[in-house]
Parts: structure tokens; sequence; C-alpha cells
């Protein structure tokens, strides 16, 4: 029997094909609704084999959002500094989104269904927001543990589409050993790259789409370097 970080008292999970039509719908809403990158979670509602609603985590943004977790560029082990990052707290995880629209809706939630793709467990306040709503069983795929583990997720979304990067204003040796680290990951550094890195007082700044998305503190060209590497793989 599986074990679960958390699971109310009489409740289990109910298991489908990742490709039941139902959990299909979920799938698509993974890719519509989940304004997550980094772990993205689709749900629908179910009544009588009918979708009434659907939502992503991510707070329901939908996807083409940029986003670097400082979880993950800070190397962060699973369930810890969850307070670096709003975009994962639980207000924001899909099954509180689905029930929050099905509030607005003025859906009566009563003996529905819940069908996630995703994840393969649900926390506490999320439990507790369809407990509440009177949801009547929550279905997963039957490989949801291996299919949705951390290291599966992330070989899927941490995987950069970044393939140049230039640098203003480092030093040599610096230089060096970020250019390596880029090279890892199979960026190159151009004069005018996708990404520009620029050396600051503090660390790095990281440009991206005319934007800085993640500023970088630290003075150890080492670990500067393995944080970039985890800010590039989230582009």
């Amino acid at each position: 029997m599986s074990q679960y970080p958390y699971m109310p008292k009489g409740k289990e999970f109910r298991f489908v094909s990742h490709n039941d039509p139902l959990m299909s719908e979920a799938a698509v809403a993974r890719i519509e609704c989940a304004g997550d990158p980094l772990y993205p979670v689709g749900i629908v509602l179910v009544r009588d084999g009918v979708v009434l609603a659907r939502a992503g985590n991510g707070f329901n943004k939908g996807g083409g959002t940029t986003h670097i977790c400082p979880r993950v560029v800070l190397g962060c082990p699973s369930g810890q500094g969850y307070d670096l990052c709003t975009l994962h707290d639980s207000p924001g995880h899909a099954e509180t989104m689905l029930m929050n629209i099905a509030r607005e809706q003025g859906l009566d939630t009563v003996g529905c269904d819940v069908y996630m793709f995703g994840h393969w467990w649900c926390c506490e306040p999320c439990w507790k927001a369809m407990l509440d709503a009177g949801i009547r069983d929550v279905f997963v795929t039957n490989d949801a543990q291996t299919r949705f583990s951390r290291e599966n997720v992330f070989a899927e979304t941490l995987t950069s589409s970044i393939t140049s990067v230039s640098f203003q204003d480092c030093e040599e040796s610096l230089l060096e050993t970020l250019r390596r680290s880029c090279e890892e990951i199979g960026c190159q550094t151009q004069d005018t790259g996708e990404v520009s890195v620029r050396r600051t007082p503090k660390g790095l700044d990281v440009w991206f789409e005319d934007r800085c998305v993640y500023q970088i503190e630290s003075e150890d060209g080492d670990v500067m370097a393995r944080m970039l590497q985890n800010v590039l793989r989230q582009l």
C-alpha cells in the first residue's frame, strides 16, 4: 500500500489510466491552466461523467509565464524553503483553485468527483477544501507516484531551452567558471546571447527578454555557477 505525506482518515485515492477520457481532460487543464511551470498540475470537477469546471496550480495563471523558483536555484531539499516562493503555496494549488472556481460559478460540488493530473498526493489544506465542498472521490493516474515523482517531473520541466548566454563585467577567472557551467547544460557563450548575465557588487543579475528575472547573491564563483545553471534550467 502506498504511503502518502497526508491522507484524511477514511479517505483514499481512486485510480484510472492516464488515458482515461476524464483524466485526459485533467491533462489538458495541466497544459492550459497551470501557472506553475516547474510542477504543473491540472484538475477537473466531474459529475456523472461531465466536466463542470477545470483549473491548474500556480494560481490558475496558465502557461507561458516565466517564473524562476528560488528553491530550485538554491537547491533546497524536498519539503524545505517553501517560504521562498509563494507560487507553490497551498492557496494556489490546483485543488483549492478548482473549489474556488466552482464556488464562484455557483456549482453544486456535493457528490462530485475530482480528476487530477500532474501529482500523486494532495496536501492537508487541499483535502480540507475538497472535503468541505463535499467532493466524493479524488482520482489520480494508476502510475502517479512514478509518473509524477519529483525526479521525473523535473526531468521534464527543468530542461533549459536557452542555447546562448552573454556575460558583462565578469572578471576573467569567474568568466571561465561560468562559461564551463553553462556549457554543461548546452548553453554557449556569445557576444549577444538569449540571456544576459551581468556582474554586480552582490553577485550576478540574470536578464531575459529585457528584464531581470533573477538576482544571484554570492561571491563564490562555484556557487554562482551552480545557481546560474539552476536559473537557466527554468527558462
